[in-house]
């Protein structure tokens, strides 16, 4: 592992757009990290398959799949589930970016972007995933997250990213024990 250190950093980007695309790599490949480029969810699960990367840009919207970045993030984070992953799109609706950051997304980016902005967003997350590794907060033994009385777990399953267990809302008018236990978490309401 610790030759894999002195290597550039692995950067996945999934852009249909052949123009973007090579813009993107380009602004990357100066910053000194290496660049794997792919068209489609197709050529992005294949070099995958070959290799993780150390951060993933993905696009959403990829030829004529309309969600097909959601897709790749969800086979992305069960393969690895503290990957920094960033969506880079067009789509900018405010569901889409919950979507995307409930998904498990460090950031959600709308374009057009600029790639200085770009760039310094990599190395920030890539700082940021470093911090966590070397600190132990981020341990692939244990994906649950505690966020404040709630708490969200990220479970095996054969279907990539189906099982992540959403946070008990625990100060919300929803919330009791049957509503937590619906969603298969901990009710911080419940009295022991």
């Amino acid at each position: 592992m610790a030759a894999r250190s002195a290597l550039p950093k692995v950067i996945a980007i999934v852009e249909d757009d052949p123009d973007q695309r090579e813009n993107y790599r380009d602004a990357i490949t100066k910053k000194g990290y290496e660049v794997h480029a792919y068209g489609s969810r197709e050529e992005a699960l294949a070099g995958f398959d070959a290799g993780l990367p150390d951060l993933a840009i993905l696009d959403i919207i990829l030829g004529e799949e309309v969600d097909a970045g959601f897709e790749l993030c969800r086979d992305l984070l069960a393969r690895s589930p503290d990957l920094p992953v960033i969506f880079l799109t067009e789509r900018i609706d405010e569901i889409d970016k919950i979507s995307g950051l409930r998904l498990g997304a460090w950031d959600y980016l709308p374009k057009p972007i600029s790639l200085d902005y770009l760039a310094e967003r990599i190395a920030s997350l890539l700082r940021i995933n470093a911090a966590r590794s070397q600190s132990g907060g981020a341990s692939a033994q244990s994906s649950a997250r505690r966020i404040g009385d709630c708490s969200s777990t990220r479970m095996p399953s054969s279907s990539p990213g189906a099982a992540i267990r959403s946070p008990c809302p625990a100060r919300s008018s929803a919330c009791s024990p049957s509503s937590c236990a619906s969603r298969g978490t901990p009710c911080p309401t419940r009295r022991s």
